[in-house]
């Protein structure tokens, strides 16, 4: 699978909660393959003392748009810089990275050995399996149930987004 370097323009920066967004960002050249399970690193520029890129899931990909999406937790002085960024910014992004989810790979196959999956995440870590459920129900006829948890009511986020 290769890898690319890109200047994605932001197309929507949303906030989900006082401390969780949405980043939206477009390319002007068709995607490369991706993977669900697969993430991203984000340079954030215009900042001194914040040196490496930064890891984010991939959240979900449209294809014909040309679109990635992030769900981002700020946490820190990377993440609050790029919770800053406004549509028509550019930002430097690195993907896709890594192996992403086995899902019809013949040794380990979870679309060959399962009738019905289901999905489980909480907070930031229901930010992969938005990309995982659309990709099991449209590319193998497998509509997953899906479980997402927080800390409290206020912390469940994009819920509409998973009903799809």
């Amino acid at each position: 699978m290769k890898k690319v370097s890109r200047r994605l323009q932001v197309i929507e920066n949303r906030p989900l909660s006082p401390d969780v967004f949405l980043l939206t960002l477009g390319s002007e050249q068709s995607l490369p393959e991706i993977k669900p399970g697969q993430f991203a690193n984000i340079l954030v520029e215009n900042t001194s003392d914040v040196f490496l890129r930064r890891p984010f899931s991939i959240h979900d990909v449209d294809f014909t748009h040309n679109f990635i999406k992030f769900f981002i937790q700020k946490v820190g002085k990377g993440t609050k810089q790029l919770a800053k960024l406004k549509h028509g910014e550019f930002v430097d992004v690195l993907f896709p990275l890594g192996n992403g989810f086995l899902i019809d790979n013949e040794q380990s196959s979870i679309v060959n050995r399962q009738s019905s999956i289901l999905l489980i995440g909480g907070g930031c870590g229901i930010a992969p399996l938005l990309f995982l459920a659309k990709n099991l129900s449209q590319q193998h006829n497998i509509r997953p149930t899906i479980l997402i948890g927080g800390r409290s009511k206020k912390n469940i986020l994009c819920v509409e987004d998973f009903v799809k």
